[in-house]
Parts: C-alpha cells; sequence; structure tokens
C-alpha cells in the first residue's frame, strides 16, 4: 500500500512539472491537455486552491515576461534613450540597430551603445560597441585635441632634453 501510494505522489509531482511548464504556453497546455486529460483537470485544481493561487500567478507572470522580454527590449532599444547625466528620453525614433559596432566593425548583437552628439535631435546617432563609445565621447568633448597638443609638448620637451 506505501508503494502505491507513493507512487501515486511521485506520478502527481510529474504531472505538476509538466502543467507548470505549459502555464503561459497555449500550445503545450493544449497538447498537455490532449494527451491526459484526468491529470490535466487534477493539476489545475492543485494549482487552483486558494494556498496555490500565488504561486500560479507568479508562474504564469514570469512565462509572459519571459516570453516579451524580445519584444520589450526591441521597443525599447528603438523609442528610448538613458543619457550620461541620467536622463531618459523616450518616445524616439532612432535608427534601426545593427548587430555590429558602426566605427570598428565588431559583432556584438546585445552590447552596443547608442551614440547621440546633438542634444536637440537625439534620433541622430550611431550604434557602437563599449570602447569605441568612449573614444566618441572623447572626441566629441574636445579630448583629442588636448591629447595631440599635450603629446607634442612632450616629445619637444623630450627632444630638447637629449
Amino acid at each position: 500500500m506505501r508503494d502505491s501510494m507513493k507512487r501515486k505522489t511521485e506520478i502527481d509531482a510529474e504531472i505538476i512539472k509538466l502543467y507548470v511548464q505549459g502555464i503561459g504556453n497555449k500550445k503545450l497546455m493544449n497538447q498537455f491537455r490532449k494527451e491526459h486529460p484526468k491529470y490535466y483537470w487534477r493539476a489545475r485544481r492543485f494549482f487552483h486552491q486558494r494556498e496555490n493561487l500565488e504561486d500560479l500567478h507568479k508562474l504564469q507572470n514570469a512565462a509572459f515576461h519571459k516570453k516579451r522580454l524580445v519584444k520589450t527590449r526591441a521597443f525599447r532599444r528603438l523609442h528610448r534613450l538613458k543619457t550620461a547625466d541620467g536622463q531618459v528620453l523616450s518616445g524616439l525614433n532612432k535608427r534601426e540597430y545593427t548587430n555590429y559596432c558602426e566605427i570598428c566593425g565588431k559583432l556584438q548583437p546585445m552590447k552596443l551603445h547608442y551614440h547621440h552628439w546633438n542634444k536637440n535631435n537625439p534620433n541622430m546617432g550611431m550604434w557602437i560597441c563599449f570602447s569605441c563609445h568612449h573614444f566618441a565621447e572623447a572626441c566629441d568633448k574636445g579630448y583629442t585635441e588636448t591629447y595631440e597638443q599635450k603629446k607634442k609638448q612632450i616629445e619637444i620637451a623630450g627632444i630638447r632634453e637629449e
């Protein structure tokens, strides 16, 4: 008798795992329901008990957000911009996302930054990698000219000392 009870709880655990996998995926849930109608209703009854509803909602929300993550990321990538001073601009229409840096050509599907140089028109910009973004910011702030001048001064001072 104990073996049958143990086997029943193992089956129930497997059924609940299958049911949980199907949450948020209509195709999997319909397949599970057709293949195991008796077990489907048992698992559904288990999850819809008052003490298990919170867990069910967490699972449903996680499945929903996982499915929407790609769409949400693509939308934010094209229509939102966070500036260096912490300001968030929304409602933009930026250039289409590229999977490569537009300066060095490095392929980076997920980690490109949108560099814009015109505060009045943040839509105008380019997709560049982290290191090129620092270089572009230095160019925009005029650090490259300062670097070249300082380099020449040091070279001239070095030549005089020899």
